[in-house]
Order: structure tokens, then sequence, then C-alpha cells
């Protein structure tokens, strides 16, 4: 036997734990974003120096493709920044102004409900939303009032056939410009009907401007006969 042959490994195969250890810390690392993959990268360097090198070079490969990823990342980084800023601005603004009138829209959705059902086990609309048939139905009561806190209004029509729900808004005043109707969009404020003028006043004719110049000529004397 030679030297050799006595000192080839049992088995007759060689072991790289560096470059296995490498392509490990590579692979977690290019599967993690290139947080581990420059590390990775080194140590599948220094295993390509053993055999069997294919761990190694599959090491090295995906390292490097997590540096570069890494070096990409931290290019762009500012422009990826700004641009989650901006989204999340453009999200958190459209929440606060859409956000209320959605959820008015859906408790007055809730409320509308309950009052369907009062109408079809009673035959009529009830005269307040305060009436316990009605509030039964509801299944939470802090929905009777709006994002602002303020109670949903409710107006049961003249004829006792239509009623009208709908959200004072943020000033909490009735019939402004800023209520917000069961869709949750701006409700259109009924006008009052305009009073018509008394008939004497309708009727009078209009007096005629005096034009200068019109006027009626001044009627001559007229001299007795001899």
């Amino acid at each position: 036997m030679s030297i050799e042959d006595a000192n080839r490994p049992v088995g007759g195969s060689e072991s790289n734990p560096m470059g296995l250890a490498g392509f490990i810390v590579s692979l977690v690392g290019f599967l993690s974003c290139g947080l581990l993959s420059p590390i990775g990268l080194i140590m599948s360097l220094v295993g390509l120096g053993r055999q069997p090198k294919g761990f190694a070079i599959t090491g090295v490969v995906l390292g490097a493709l997590g540096s570069c990823g890494i070096i990409v990342g931290l290019l762009f980084f500012p422009v990826f920044l700004f641009s989650l800023l901006a989204v999340v601005g453009i999200a958190g603004g459209a929440a606060a102004l859409f956000g209320p009138r959605l959820e008015s829209a859906i408790e007055m959705g809730i409320i509308s409900g309950a009052l369907e059902q009062y109408y079809d086990e009673h035959g009529a609309w009830p005269a307040s939303l305060s009436e316990p048939d009605v509030r039964v139905h509801v299944p939470d009561g802090a929905l009777m009032t709006d994002h602002w806190g303020n109670q949903y209004v409710y107006r049961l029509g003249a004829d006792g056939r239509s009623y009208e729900l709908f959200s004072m808004g943020p000033d909490g005043v009735a019939d402004t410009a800023d209520d917000l109707d069961q869709d949750g969009d701006p409700r259109q404020i009924p006008s009052a009907p305009s009073t018509p003028a008394p008939r004497s006043e309708v009727d009078a004719p209009a007096a005629e401007p005096a034009v200068p110049g019109d006027a009626a000529p001044a009627e001559q004397p007229v001299n007795p006969p001899n």
C-alpha cells in the first residue's frame, strides 16, 4: 500500500465542509433578500480551494446574486422609501376623507334595514328611531350615532308613506351643506317653497317711466273771433 492510499479517506470520497456551509449560508441569504449573501459568498470562495467544489460553486453564484440584490436595494432604497411614504400618505388621506362617509353609509344601511323590518311587522313606518321595536333590530345601540357622535336624523314624511334618514355631518347641525344621505353622499337639502306674492301686487300694472321729450304739448289759448 502506498503512502497516498494510506492518507486517502475511508470510503473513497472527499468532503468540503466550508463549501457546503457557504452554500447553505448563501441559500439562506438569497431567500432572505440578500441579508446573509456576502457572508455566504466569502465562505463559498474559501470552499473553492477544496474538493468537491459543487456546493462551493453554487454558493458563490447564490451569494453573488444576493449581494447584488443588496447593492441594488441600497441604491434604490430612497426611491422605494419615498414611494412607500407617498402610498401611505395617499391611503391615509383617502381614509380620512372617505372613511367617515363609508362608515355612516354602512350604519345607516343597518338602521334602514331595521326600519324595513318594523314596517313589515306594523304596516307603517315608526314615529322615531327610539321606539323599542326599531332598536331591537339594530345589533349595536352605538350604531344610532354617526362618526362624529351625533344621533342620526330620522324624519317621517308628511304623508306617512316615506321617511328620510341622514347624518348631520361634522358640524352636528341638520340641514347644512355637510349633511350626508343614506349613501354617504352630500345630502340634497330640500328648498323651502316660495310664497306667492299678493294678487294686488301681481296684477298692478307697472308705471311706465317718463321719457324726456314725450310730454304732451301745452294747449294754446284760442282767441275769440272779432
